[in-house]
């Protein structure tokens, strides 16, 4: 097993106003400028695995989204209808990259603005350099 799958919960799709980005990383402006260009043109691929970004997010914090959407822990793991999840200020999870991605997407008509995230347990391994992020 994988230390990605050890700590792995599942995928689902979150509005970007719902995930917390890291407001000390540099964003190239002129790029987010142009991934929005290119999303309005010719589609953002918001809905496809391959784009997901990952984040940590508190198993606490997913179990009560997951309540609030009337949804259990395996349907993180159905891509046919990957369930949209919101989250809270205090409960939104960390994106660990992807933050030029979910600008772009800020730009986008209001029922296009989520993004799939792969989700992940910040808690179950301190050294894991996958984790290494201020949570």
């Amino acid at each position: 097993m994988s230390i990605r799958s050890q700590h792995f919960l599942g995928t689902a799709r979150v509005q970007v106003r719902h995930l917390k980005l890291d407001p000390k990383k540099h964003v190239d402006e002129e790029r987010v400028k142009q991934l929005a260009s290119d999303f309005n043109r010719g589609g953002c691929r918001n809905h496809d695995a391959v784009h997901a970004v990952p984040a940590l997010v508190n198993p606490a914090d997913l179990k009560a989204a997951l309540t609030r959407a009337n949804l259990s822990m395996s349907a993180l793991f159905d891509e046919e209808t990957r369930p949209l999840l919101q989250f809270p200020e205090e409960e939104k999870p960390h994106i660990l990259y992807g933050d030029h991605r979910l600008r772009a997407a800020e730009t986008l008509r209001a029922s296009d603005r989520w993004w799939s995230v792969s989700l992940y347990d910040p808690g179950r391994c301190e050294h894991c350099t996958l984790l290494k992020y201020e949570y």
